[in-house]
This record gives C-alpha cells, structure tokens and sequence, in this order.
C-alpha cells in the first residue's frame, strides 16, 4: 500500500513539475520582451527629397508629462497623440485657434494614458478623417472612452512601412505592435520627409524597441526623443544611428525624474541641441524643406 502511495505521490509531483514549467513557459513568452527585428523598409522615405509646397510647421505642444504633436503642410494636418486626460479641450483650443475644424490624420502612438488620454476631447471636438493606432487591447478608461468614438471605416492599424502623404512630404511607419505587455514596446514610430529636412517621431520607443530599429535607415535632422528622455531609451547606438540635429523632448512634472540626467548627458556628449516643453512650452519648428527655424511660447 505505502509503495503505491508512493508511486501515486511521485506520479502527482511529476504531474505539478511539467505544469509548472508549462505556466512558466507561457507567461515567460508572454511577459520578456524579446526584441524582434522588424521588416526593413527597402524604399525608405529618408532616402531622396520629397517635393515642397510651401513651408511645413511641427508644433511640439506643452501638454505637461505627455505627448501631443501637430503637423501642419498646405492644407494638411497631423496630430500624434492627445496629451494625458484633461488636456484635449485645451489641444483642441490651440488647433482651432490656427483655423482647423477637420482633422486629416491622428496617429496614436500607444495606449498609455499619457498618450490617449486626452484623445476624447479630440474625436469630439473636430471631424477626424482618419485614424492610426498600434491595435493593442487595454483595459482602461480613457482607452474604452476614445474607442467608443471610433468608427470602424476610420480606424488603420499601420503595416510596418507603409506611407502616406502630408502635402508635400511623406511619413512612413517604421515600427507597430509586437504584441507585448509592455504598451511602450508597441509604440507606431514613423519617419517624416519634407524636402531635405527629415524627423523622427518615436512615441515611447525605449531601448528594446530601439534596438529593433537599428536595421532601417533612421539619420534624421530632428528627433522626437522617445519616453520623456527616460533612462530607459535614447541609448548611444541609436544617436549614433540617427544622428540628430536637435531633439525635442515632451515631458511635465513627474513622479519618474523625467526627464533623466543620463538621458540628457547622452545628447548632450553627442552635441545634439536640446529643446524641452517644460521649460520652452509650445515649440514650433518651421521648414521650407531646405532651412528651418524654431520659436517657442510659453
């Protein structure tokens, strides 16, 4: 009887040791972030000058600890991303103040509060054509509430590579969802081309999804710099890849030391000029494709 006992026993922590190790395989797969290269974009907007009409305008808003970017080109517009929860009136103020009632494009970058949060306001406020998001499901307010608003006929959830056009110049999505936990690895980061001038905006492409960057062409004048400038991102292989001009950063007061002093040594050993929208506020960078020009408001 004891012997049976002790092969049912053995029988039974065999059993738990290949379930553990099953459960620890998944959640394992499901939590690491494995770094997953992703498809290079063989005809790369960066690579030639795109036609010009008139000047385009980047406006780097003062939204406190989050993002929100408004491009504006001969007739155009395009805002990457809303700001955190109650900061879309206040957008929408600022974007109706420069005479625009319809909204060509609003790229989402990810679904994080400080990204989304103010993107209600948004979908109400003005008559959104189109809409790009990464395609992660979240389970949060503000995700539910702008989700809510979005018609199906609107909503693009971007290929890597694909591009479009902004009056006279290009954007090109070069990195979507990876499908991780992590909503920051899942940020749509894109390129834009105006003339000679290029940029890059990353959302909250930190060190991870940087690294699987590193295959596509990314030198550009102006950086969007990713995550606040967190410690987390904007490492030394990817400056040296993309080898900015300036960066700009979107970043409030903060519980997170955003943004991070290694963050800012990092572009300041690499020579690259730095403008902030806590200490600058509204930074609007103009460009006729060949110079450019900068002011800022507070």
């Amino acid at each position: 009887m004891r012997k049976k006992l002790r092969v049912v026993s053995f029988f039974i922590f065999a059993l738990l040791l290949i379930a553990t190790y099953l459960i620890y395989t998944e959640n394992e797969n499901l939590t690491f972030n494995v770094v997953k290269e992703t498809p290079r974009c063989v005809n790369s907007i960066l690579d030639n000058p795109t036609q010009t009409t008139g000047n385009l305008s980047v406006h780097f808003l003062n939204v406190s600890q989050g993002d929100s970017i408004l491009i504006l080109n001969n007739n155009q517009n395009i805002l990457i991303d809303c700001g955190p929860n109650g900061k879309g009136d206040e957008i929408s103020a600022y974007i109706q103040g420069l005479g625009i009632s319809d909204m060509d494009y609003l790229i989402i970058t990810h679904t994080d509060a400080d990204h989304i949060g103010g993107c209600e306001e948004i979908l109400k406020n003005f008559n959104v054509k189109m809409i790009f998001m990464d395609g992660q499901v979240k389970d949060t307010v503000s995700y539910r509430d702008v989700l809510k608003l979005i018609d199906k006929e609107q909503l693009v959830i971007p290929d890597v590579c694909f591009s479009t056009n902004i009056g006279g110049g290009m954007i090109q999505f070069i990195h979507g969802n990876v499908n991780s936990e992590n909503a920051n690895q899942n940020s749509l980061v894109l390129t834009m081309k105006y003339g000679k001038t290029s940029f890059l905006f990353t959302g909250d492409c930190d060190s991870n999804c940087e690294k699987s960057l590193l295959n596509q062409d990314l030198e550009v004048d102006f950086l969007k710099v990713a995550h606040h400038c967190s410690e987390y991102g904007t490492t030394d292989e990817f400056l040296d890849k993309t080898t900015p001009r300036i960066g700009f950063i979107s970043v409030g007061k903060n519980s997170y030391g955003h943004p991070t002093d290694g963050c800012l040594s990092r572009l300041d050993q690499k020579g690259i000029q730095v403008y902030r929208t806590d200490l600058n506020g509204n930074i609007i960078l103009g460009t006729d494709g060949e110079t450019y020009w900068i002011s800022s408001e507070k």
